[in-house]
């Protein structure tokens, strides 16, 4: 088996590595990095450390795509209640 280097273009250190820089990141461009990593891990033939790194980075992505999600719900939460009937609260004996 021969050693390979993990591509650092999946989920790479120019965005994983410095703090803040994961926020850059749409829900979009993380799923897709996340894809490529699963897909590197699923059909290459990697060192441990290899595949450990790319786990790393994988759960990294996942908490990012996790992240926009729930900021994705609080928006539909916003904008739910911004046209909600106010009446409709006193129906329900609120």
């Amino acid at each position: 088996m021969t050693s390979r280097t993990v591509p650092r273009d999946t989920a790479s250190e120019k965005t994983l590595g410095f703090e803040g820089a994961e926020q850059t990141l749409d829900f979009e461009e993380a799923l897709k990095r996340l894809e490529n990593v699963v897909r590197l891990l699923e059909t290459s033939e990697l060192t441990l450390k290899e595949s450990l790194e790319l786990y790393r980075q994988a759960m990294a992505l996942v908490k990012i795509c996790q992240e926009r999600l729930d900021q994705a719900q609080h928006s539909i939460e916003e904008i739910e209640a911004d046209f909600s009937d106010p009446g409709d609260n006193e129906k329900l004996g609120n």
